[in-house]
């Protein structure tokens, strides 16, 4: 509803409004260059074909030949034709009315050689007019002049003045047909303009009363748009009203871009004090015509004007929300915000592909870069306050996602950090935000290894410097690479989020995404040969800070057929991982998970939802043969208070540091595999463990080099 301060409800401002509202109707939607350009053909075409009537021979056809005959029948055929097509038109009009409506769930598709019958009726009325002359004068009724020259006129039937003129300068006072047949002719070609605008004018009537919807009261509840009472802040849905009307906007989609140009630029949504929740129908509205797929890049294409006017009155609307939130800052509206910065980011991220500068035929149509920038201006100052605002974060991140350029990468990969000291921040927030970090990292990823940059080979040397060997690999699999000191093989797994923990029990819960960098772990755990190997080097002690410890377990409990190395001391591990490559070590309990799990889904065996013997995770690393040491110290809460989500660990106390007990994963071969969960994790003392239970180890390494970085 417009301002009742600046604009009060007389009647002078309600006719000024009606008025207003009409001659940009006018303006906008009607005198379209394709309508302009389609009713110029057609006045030229009609004018061009009444001249050359004067041509034509008076002389009417008698049909004494048979090949008068054939001529006839075939000439009978075009307008027929014609008037087939006209039926289509109507119909398909109808039925994409319907469609848009929600009273039909069967969206129309125009055949391609109809086409031209929408996109040019007046031309095709006028054709029309003409074939239906020249039938009438090949079967003998009238002359060839006279009876195009009528048929011709009869078009403009439904302008009974413009008959007459007509009539008057071409000295064509009576039809050269009986008038059975005149009356014939005018009730098909009335019928036809008639049909055609009538179904035009339904289509766009409706289109014109769901923006106007957009903007009334009535179709705002009292609570905000974007929310449904009773439902967690964290996830809001539409209310079932606006349900309805983001899906006609999926239905008409770019259809609808000159009819909100028309709301939009009128005063009354431009003047006046700032109301946050003016215009969200509109933005919400935009923000799905843009967003899906290609939608936008074709809107730009076919509403070239109506899509400059809207980024324009976007950006200027988005400018006095942020001025009013540096002003009077107020956490209630953040989803007001939000929902206009994802609006101009989905109007902006369609045009990367169009023209850089406007040109005569651009009409509107190009990659506008100081909007871009004046965008990105905006994204920094959001960034900025966005610390104790969840909203306001994830709208920025999907924002500088749909930008894509290095800069807003970038830009979003230094903000988002941040969530490790952010407080208020719900699991499903932290999830939205680190999954998209994830498909920014996966599409850089995907640059990389087909470009080989500089940041790749950047990688690939840090990895050489560990005395690192790469192996062949098949292609789309991860790469492996093998260990100097004792041969053991290390697969790479590139930086991004998964899902750790499952809600089965206390220890794992709650479950929650978090993100690791990049890193090297074994494919096996160490080996019962190469652990052996190692001991004798160390002369079966190990020495620590605070005193010497065993590196195994008692000789009886150590089986020397075992693949791996089993009954190993958490400190004679950690000395092993550093041994065995530079900056190597046990991995933490985040690396074990996500190299057991992967990223893609929430499995609960490394195989998948089934378990198999041959447990291989996604990245080919075989797990859960047996028990193994990580690198954190045990905390049955450690997943309820520690609310780090990049890069997790949980470091022991400094007292008694050689007696906390550590975390424990993977699976003890004795129990029965179904009761098992990747997720499962328990602590286990140091020392004392490795004389209890069967534990081994593998070792791990941090790159350090990511591609946002």
């Amino acid at each position: 509803m417009p301002n009742q301060a600046l604009f009060p409800e007389t009647f002078s401002n309600r006719f000024g409004r009606t008025v207003g509202r009409w001659w940009r109707r006018a303006k906008y939607q009607w005198l379209k260059r394709s309508l302009l350009t389609d009713l110029a053909t057609a006045i030229v075409l009609f004018l061009a074909a009444l001249l050359l009537t004067f041509a034509l021979p008076n002389t009417s056809t008698k049909l004494d030949s048979r090949g008068e005959v054939v001529l006839a029948c075939f000439l009978s055929f075009l307008p027929l034709l014609m008037a087939i097509c006209f039926c289509y038109v109507w119909s398909y009009l109808k039925a994409e009315a319907a469609y848009e409506d929600l009273r039909s769930g069967k969206r129309p598709v125009p055949v391609s050689y109809f086409k031209f019958f929408l996109q040019f009726p007046f031309t095709s009325v006028v054709l029309f007019a003409l074939l239906t002359g020249v039938t009438l004068a090949a079967w003998g009724l009238g002359d060839w002049e006279s009876a195009v020259r009528t048929s011709l006129i009869q078009i403009t039937t439904p302008l009974p003045p413009l008959t007459t003129l007509l009539r008057s300068v071409v000295g064509e006072e009576e039809s050269p047909w009986p008038g059975w047949v005149s009356i014939i002719l005018s009730l098909i070609y009335s019928g036809v303009v008639f049909a055609l605008i009538a179904a035009w004018f339904e289509r766009g009537s409706q289109r014109l009363n769901y923006v106007a919807s957009l903007f009334t009261e009535e179709d705002r509840p009292p609570s905000p748009y974007g929310f449904r009472c009773g439902t967690s802040p964290d996830n809001p849905q539409p209310e079932p009203h606006e349900q309805v009307l983001l899906m006609q906007a999926d239905r008409i989609g770019a259809a609808c871009l000159p009819y909100l140009r028309v709301e939009l630029s009128s005063t009354e949504w431009n003047l006046g004090p700032v109301m946050p929740n003016r215009c969200r129908g509109a933005v919400a509205v935009l923000e799905r015509v843009f967003g899906e797929n290609d939608r936008g890049l074709q809107a730009w294409q076919t509403e070239p004007l109506a899509c400059d006017f809207i980024a324009d009155w976007l950006l200027k609307h988005l400018n006095r929300l942020v001025e009013l939130d540096r002003s009077s800052p107020d956490p209630k509206y953040d989803y007001c915000l939000a929902e206009t910065i994802g609006a101009v980011a989905a109007v902006l991220a369609s045009d990367p592909s169009l023209r850089k500068q406007p040109t005569l035929t651009s009409r509107g149509a190009y990659h506008d870069l100081d909007r871009v920038n004046q965008f990105r201006h905006h994204l920094q100052y959001v960034f900025s306050i966005a610390a104790k605002r969840p909203a306001l974060l994830i709208a920025a991140c999907d924002a500088a996602e749909r930008l894509g350029t290095p800069e807003d990468l970038r830009m979003l990969d230094q903000q988002t950090r941040r969530l490790d000291v952010q407080a208020g921040f719900t699991t499903v927030q932290t999830d939205r935000i680190l999954q998209a970090r994830d498909r920014v990292l996966a599409r850089l990823w995907s640059e990389l290894m087909e470009k080989r940059s500089e940041l790749m080979e950047k990688l690939l040397s840090r990895i050489e410097d560990l005395g690192m060997q790469r192996l062949p690999v098949p292609k789309g699999k991860p790469m492996q690479f093998r260990r100097k000191s004792d041969g053991a093989i290390m697969v790479l797994i590139v930086a991004g989020s998964f899902c750790r923990g499952a809600d089965h029990a206390k220890e794992t819960s709650p479950k929650r995404r978090v993100h690791l960098g990049s890193y090297l772990i074994d494919v096996e755990p160490v080996s019962q040969k190469s652990f052996e190997r190692w001991v004798k080097n160390q002369g079966g002690i190990l020495r620590v800070e605070r005193g010497f410890f065993p590196v195994q377990g008692l000789p009886d409990d150590v089986p020397q057929d075992h693949p791996y190395a089993i009954h190993v001391t958490w400190f004679a591990a950690q000395a092993y991982a550093q041994w065995a490559v530079k900056g190597g070590h046990l991995p933490t309990e985040a690396q074990w998970e996500k190299a057991a799990r992967g990223s893609v889904d929430e499995r609960r065996y490394p195989s998948g939802k089934d378990w198999k013997e041959e447990c291989i995770s996604p990245y080919g690393v075989h797990i859960c043969h047996i028990l193994e040491w990580t690198q954190d110290a045990f905390n049955s809460s450690a997943y309820d208070n520690n609310l780090v989500v990049f890069d997790p660990v949980m470091e022991p106390s400094s007292q008694f540091w050689e007696e906390t007990l550590r975390v424990v994963r993977g699976r003890n071969p004795e129990f029965n595999p179904r009761d098992y969960h990747l997720a499962h994790r328990v602590g286990m003392e140091p020392i004392t463990g490795a004389f209890t239970a069967p534990i081994g180890f593998r070792v791990a390494v941090d790159l350090g080099v990511e591609p946002l970085t």
